[in-house]
């Protein structure tokens, strides 16, 4: 089964760190599906959001943690993939049905 755009980009992650890359640099941080790369990601945004232009994609990988339940059991929790993705102009170009610069104020 061919995966979608709608896939390959789970959510947009909202944290401190994130708002304040926003702001200052323009990028937009996304969950994203652990088979993706940076062309996918590119493609999937500029997809989603037309009009807007891509500039650079960085992806990570977070790896999963270990808990420590009861009695001394462990468990690794799993982890997962985000993509920093770089836009030419945030303002103007990020606006439609989905407003990232709205969701990230």
């Amino acid at each position: 089964m061919e995966l979608t755009s709608f896939d390959y980009i789970k959510k947009i992650l909202v944290t401190s760190k994130s708002k304040k890359l926003a702001k200052t640099l323009g990028q937009i941080v996304f969950e994203v599906h652990p088979l993706a790369n940076k062309t996918i990601i590119k493609r999937a945004v500029e997809e989603l959001w037309s009009g807007v232009k891509v500039n650079k994609v960085a992806m990570v990988t977070v790896p999963g943690r270990h808990k420590i339940l009861k009695r001394g059991l462990r468990v690794l929790l799993g982890g997962y993939k985000k993509a920093i993705v770089s836009v030419v102009d945030t303002e103007s170009q990020l606006a439609g049905p989905v407003s990232i610069k709205r969701e990230l104020a």
